[in-house]
């Protein structure tokens, strides 16, 4: 008796730790996506590149690409193809469509990247999928 109390404490704690870990996950999540949606909503001049950089190492996906489309096209920093394409990956990495769109362009460019048609296609195709609608309604006309 005394043996399954104490295991039923600790499923109990064990579901309890879980639980609280899921919310304050959630809670994370949750300011990331509010940083997101401002990030969003902001136009790209509305940061200085140093903002967007910062924001774009604590991991945010909408600073990567954006932060990431800035140092392919030379905007506002030094251009350089092998960083965007760092950027650029770590926000397709967490499935966001202009991650996944700038990749393409690399890909088309071959800046950073070798020339490669079918791996710009197979990002777009993802960017399509995961809502790039101007995009995408491009790629279609096609």
């Amino acid at each position: 008796m005394i043996i399954r109390k104490s295991k039923m404490r600790n499923s109990i704690l064990c579901l309890f730790l879980l639980l609280w870990g899921s919310i304050a996950t959630a809670e994370i999540l949750s300011e990331d996506d509010k940083l997101s949606q401002k990030l969003i909503d902001a136009e790209d001049t509305s940061y200085t590149a140093i903002e967007w950089q910062n924001f774009a190492e604590q991991g945010n996906k909408v600073a990567q690409a954006q932060y990431g489309l800035m140092l392919m096209k030379g905007d506002r920093v030094k251009k350089n193809c092998s960083l965007a394409k760092t950027y650029l990956g770590k926000s397709s990495e967490q499935n966001f469509h202009l991650g996944y769109a700038g990749m393409a362009i690399l890909y088309v460019d071959g800046c950073g990247v070798e020339k490669s048609l079918s791996k710009a296609k197979d990002y777009l195709i993802k960017a399509c999928i995961n809502g790039w609608e101007p995009g995408c309604k491009k790629y279609k006309e096609i």
